[in-house]
């Protein structure tokens, strides 16, 4: 019997994460028979160092490994092999919760959306154990989430969505050349919406395991860099960061961490214009009731905004310096 949905995952030296992922994805099928004939999952090891093969002793997927390219290719890469009607993109790093699969096949029966994204579970900071990861999981959900089960939405988030193939195909799928996972998605969805809506489900999400503090830093470095790079491009929609009040005061600029050696008054009353700008954030922090976790917020979140837009205007520089000199 022919698979409705392909269940494509990416993996690159995540063999701990990907293990998770693919015994909640067994769980879920265990549980209801139904979904047995009706989901295919294909793994697509980007060229890991680790032994992922071995993983098909404890859990049913196809297997297949590439040259690493990184996951937009390795996205694509695993559309060769599937055999479903709906191309469901899950990265390594994610848990799937108890009824999702079920949920989400009953959504595809029921509604007529060809782009359907679900974003990460407003619960995911439970899942994670270090301060930097679980306030990382508190600032997606404060800076992204919707209360909404089906939003119409101007970007997909690739780590978990699930596209109608006629519409990737006639997308032409993922960019390839954006090797890191960052952007590839946001520029994705400027090519998808030229074609279909975009709606999301913020309500039945997976879990999202995060990177250590260091490798966030880089990863929101990196990140803001190739978005203004594909923005100078016309590559991607024109998002928040590009209002005043969050470049001054949101995105905690530079001027801000520059006037403690003007004045230090300065700085403190920049430092306080973010906490009163971001006061929400806050309070979702005060709410989780864990002291450690407020305080360490109080000098992380500065640092992550501060990191968005160092990045943001290196990418800018970058753009103008090849234009000038190339």
């Amino acid at each position: 019997m022919k698979p409705l949905i392909s269940i494509i995952i990416p993996s690159y030296n995540n063999k701990i994460h990907l293990t998770r992922l693919l015994r909640s994805i067994q769980q879920n099928i265990n549980k209801y028979q139904v979904l047995k004939n009706l989901y295919e999952v294909i793994v697509v090891d980007d060229g890991s160092k680790e032994n992922i093969y071995n993983l098909k002793k404890k859990f049913k997927f196809k297997y297949f490994k590439k040259r690493n390219g990184g996951a937009a290719s390795a996205r694509n890469y695993g559309t060769k092999f599937a055999k479903g009607d709906f191309l469901f993109f899950l990265d390594s790093d994610l848990e799937i919760t108890p009824k999702f699969l079920i949920q989400v096949l009953n959504i595809i029966k029921s509604k007529r959306i060809n782009v359907l994204s679900f974003y990460y579970n407003i619960k995911s900071h439970e899942k994670n154990s270090s301060y930097a990861a679980k306030l990382k999981a508190i600032l997606d959900i404060y800076l992204n989430h919707k209360n909404k089960t089906f939003f119409q939405d101007q970007l997909i988030h690739g780590q978990c969505v699930i596209i109608d193939r006629d519409i990737f195909n006639k997308t032409k799928g993922w960019d390839e050349r954006i090797k890191k996972a960052s952007c590839e998605h946001e520029e994705y969805s400027k090519r998808i919406l030229k074609k279909t809506k975009i709606f999301t489900n913020f309500k039945i999400g997976p879990y999202h395991y995060y990177k250590d503090f260091i490798s966030t830093i880089r990863e929101v470095f990196e990140r803001s860099k190739t978005w203004s790079q594909l923005f100078y491009e016309n590559k991607v929609v024109r998002d928040e960061r590009f209002k005043l009040t969050n470049i001054l005061f949101k995105f905690f600029p530079l001027v801000g961490v520059f006037a403690i050696v003007i004045d230090f008054k300065i700085f403190l009353l920049f430092l306080l214009l973010f906490y009163f700008s971001h006061l929400r954030l806050y309070t979702m922090l005060i709410k989780i009731n864990n002291i450690n976790l407020l305080l360490i917020g109080l000098f992380y979140y500065p640092l992550i905004f501060s990191t968005a837009l160092i990045g943001s205007a290196y990418g800018t520089f970058l753009i103008i310096y090849k234009k000038i000199f190339y």
